[in-house]
């Protein structure tokens, strides 16, 4: 009977462990790609406001150029756009040739006026905005300048001033360098795409799910997980090895815009790490996001396979017992009859009539 159980089970058990095993390495390869594509969204979306925000300091500067430069409405037309453009930029101001402010948005992107005027006259020749146009031809391309701690946004606002700054020549109608805009951008936004992009994940189970944004230095720029510290520099050598090709391919490559993500198991955690390559003409800051997942959480299902694939196992090797009984007692009856029987006539007793059935 033993051997019946184990005819009957064996088989059971092998099929199970092996669709275990398939079944595990399916869910592992699931969750890494849902992190991936988390990550690549983060980047892609981020992407894609940044170069919008390249495209408004060329078009703001088009636009000053041919109307409020020589009507001297530049600081209306900044309020007009600020506003307009809410709640993208905190600030926008103009300087001269000489590198002093000559013009300045008034107002907040909720339409509150700031006390933005003291700017008026102030000396930015030491500002990388500034600098990037100071001399030399000008360039398609708007500056970039990576996210940073503005002195303008901190003496305004009073706060630390946190923006990525977008900056672009203004000419008057004859090619004549009139100054440079500057426009900075409301890291606010970022904070918020990075939580929409959280949102749903979470909504659907994923509580352990974070996201977290960093500069081309492994520093955090913005992150969901609270222990860990916006400015906190991040050891990332996990990844190293897939994303050396990724980050060497800025915009202007072929696959430029496409962001492209690296698993690894990374500090406990299930992460993947997908790096920003730009979007149309924005070259990009070298940026990336780290999505990552308790391991527990992201393989949740299948512990509840395991759980299941063991119920029907247990199930299986009762019915086989079950079988293995039935069949077995059939089995034995007769022959138990028979050794009796035969033991019975070998101690003498001749009248003995054996039916075997």
């Amino acid at each position: 009977m033993l051997l019946l159980l184990l005819i009957g089970i064996l088989p059971a058990l092998l099929v199970g462990l092996v669709g275990q095993h398939q079944a595990a390495g399916a869910l592992d390869q699931r969750a890494r790609a849902d992190l991936s594509n988390l990550a690549a969204s983060v980047v892609d979306k981020l992407d894609r406001t940044l170069f919008e925000r390249s495209g408004d300091v060329r078009l703001f500067a088009d636009v000053i150029r041919n109307g409020p430069l020589f009507t001297g409405s530049v600081g209306s037309f900044m309020d007009t756009a600020l506003a307009a453009y809410a709640p993208m930029y905190r600030l926008i101001v103009m300087a001269d040739p000489g590198g002093h402010i000559s013009a300045v948005s008034s107002v907040d992107q909720h339409g509150q006026t700031i006390n933005s005027p003291a700017l008026l006259e102030h000396d930015v020749r030491g500002q990388p905005w500034y600098q990037a146009w100071a001399t030399g031809p000008t360039a398609d391309a708007a500056f970039v300048q990576d996210l940073h701690d503005d002195p303008l946004l901190a003496a305004v606002y009073g706060d630390a001033g946190r923006t990525v700054t977008f900056s672009y020549p203004v000419h008057d109608i004859n090619g004549q360098r009139a100054g440079v805009l500057a426009l900075f951008f409301n890291w606010d936004v970022a904070d918020t795409i990075i939580a929409e992009v959280l949102d749903q994940p979470r909504r659907d189970g994923g509580a352990s799910i974070n996201l977290t944004l960093v500069n081309s230095r492994n520093q955090v720029l913005s992150t969901s997980e609270t222990q860990r510290a916006v400015g906190a520099t991040l050891d990332l050598s996990a990844f190293t090895s897939g994303l050396g090709a990724v980050r060497g391919s800025g915009a202007g490559q072929p696959e430029a815009g496409a962001p492209q993500a690296v698993s690894a198991d990374w500090q406990g955690l299930m992460a993947s790490y997908a790096v920003s390559r730009g979007y149309g003409t924005y070259p990009g800051l070298g940026w990336a996001a780290l999505a990552s997942q308790a391991p527990h959480e992201a393989l949740a299902a299948l512990r509840t396979l395991q759980l299941q694939l063991g119920a029907f196992g247990a199930l299986v090797a009762l019915v086989v017992a079950l079988v293995a009984t039935r069949i077995g007692g059939g089995i034995a009856r007769p022959l138990l009859a028979l050794t009796g029987s035969t033991q019975r006539a070998a101690a003498g007793d001749l009248s003995q009539q054996v039916t075997v059935t």
